[in-house]
């Protein structure tokens, strides 16, 4: 039977307790001071210096922390404990709210809005960092952390090294420098959940989210100190103005779990280093995905809104425009192979698929930009020409075949100096008339 969420408040820190989970957040700051499993004991949150509860991010770059706020003021029901934060130096007006639910499930569910009042000097915010808190450096036996980039990545005893990964690609001095994924959700993050654990307890925070907002987690450590996995919030993807509230409308999850409780058998093949401490994480986010998720309620082969030739088993294969020895820019184009105006695109394609025994084939283009790889803002019109291009496209198509291309969705190249994928350009002019 689920026991009513008990809240506590004295001098110095607030409590919200679940079944599973006790957090306890300080008065006096609202920074988080504790986050502990009810049923192993285990501190998640690491001693001494606290993270402040959120970072905000103005649209000019300006970072707005929550210890910078003059006024911070607690309230507390049966069952939720509020913040808000006012009075900030370099944001007067702007008020903050960070809610947290006892659910149903024993979670913990956090929210925060922030919005500037009526008739205050207009905030407009990019981001905030929510709910920010630094974890213990070690657990114990098996200490890990699991999170979303790629397909998951597991990071073994993350507070033993100092290193960061994250979405600008800065690292600390003295990191190891192993990777730098971008950490972004959609994107390069394959789902929605971080996981902490070892062998007693288990830690895990998510986003519940079915619109596709974006959120980037990022991770940092300092060896013998702490873990810290900031959980970037973007502005949703509604216009922002002036007077329009940052609010992102879904709940942040934060739940205890027992890593050894998961049903899961190991693999034949092993998984290395990894245990698999947060299959019970991976089973909770499943669960509220296959509950609440609109693509999760009906198979692909069932959807209406997804072509059949993409269900029925069709192949990619990469091509390539540019010649074996040539530099992929605007100079490198392969005639010899795909035609003058790309006719030999789409026979290609056909004896590709008939030799593979495939229903139909994405042929999925590089080498088409016209100022060169990745030259984003000059991509137009593409190699050979607009024209040849279209042409192949509807080629493929009429064959029951598909093209498609590869676009940088994070930057802009205005001009560019010489690199090794060739030569120096300058479209500054073409870019300011366009």
């Amino acid at each position: 039977m689920f026991r009513l969420a008990l809240v506590l408040a004295c001098a110095a820190a607030l409590r919200l307790e679940t079944p599973r989970v006790v957090l306890d957040i300080d008065a006096k700051r609202g920074a988080i001071a504790s986050l502990r499993d009810v049923t192993s004991g285990v501190e998640f949150a690491a001693g001494g210096a606290r993270e402040p509860l959120f970072e905000l991010e103005r649209a000019d770059g300006k970072k707005l922390s929550a210890d910078d706020f003059g006024d911070v003021h607690a309230t507390t029901t049966d069952d939720a404990l509020d913040v808000s934060f006012e009075a900030h130096p370099d944001a007067p007006g702007l008020r903050c709210d960070a809610s947290f639910r006892a659910a149903s499930d024993a979670t913990v569910r956090a929210r925060l809005r922030c919005a500037a009042a009526a008739g205050a000097p207009a905030t407009v915010l990019r981001a905030a960092s929510f709910p920010d808190f630094r974890q213990a450096a070690a657990l114990g036996a098996g200490d890990a952390l699991a999170m979303p980039w790629y397909e998951g990545v597991v990071v073994n005893a993350p507070g033993a090294a100092t290193n960061a990964y994250n979405s600008s690609f800065q690292s600390p001095a003295g990191s190891s420098g192993e990777f730098n994924p971008w950490t972004q959700y959609p994107g390069f993050s394959a789902f929605q959940f971080f996981a902490r654990y070892a062998s007693r307890a288990g830690l895990y925070v998510a986003t519940l989210d079915t619109a596709g907002h974006t959120k980037q987690f990022d991770y940092a450590s300092a060896a013998g100190d702490h873990v810290r996995v900031a959980l970037r919030h973007l502005q949703p993807e509604v216009p922002a103005t002036e007077t329009a509230p940052f609010a992102p409308p879904y709940d942040t999850v934060i739940g205890c779990y027992d890593p050894a409780a998961a049903t899961h058998d190991a693999p034949a093949n092993g998984l290395g280093a990894d245990w698999g401490g947060w299959r019970g994480a991976a089973d909770a986010y499943k669960a509220w995905a296959m509950r609440e998720a609109p693509w999760t309620k009906a198979p692909l082969s069932a959807r209406a809104d997804v072509p059949k030739w993409l269900t029925s088993g069709a192949g990619a294969v990469i091509v390539n425009l540019c010649g074996a020895n040539d530099v992929c820019e605007a100079t490198g184009y392969d005639a010899a192979t795909w035609g003058a105006e790309l006719e030999n695109l789409a026979p290609a394609a056909d004896a590709y698929r008939e030799a593979a025994g495939l229903p139909a084939v994405i042929v999925v283009i590089y080498g088409w930009e016209h100022f060169g790889v990745w030259a984003g803002g000059g991509y137009f019109p593409p190699k050979p020409s607009a024209a040849a291009f279209l042409a192949a496209r509807d080629a493929l198509e009429a064959q029951g075949d598909r093209s498609a291309i590869l676009v940088s969705g994070y930057w802009f190249v205005k001009k560019r100096n010489a690199t090794r994928y060739g030569p120096a350009f300058d479209n500054s002019e073409a870019w300011a008339a366009a």
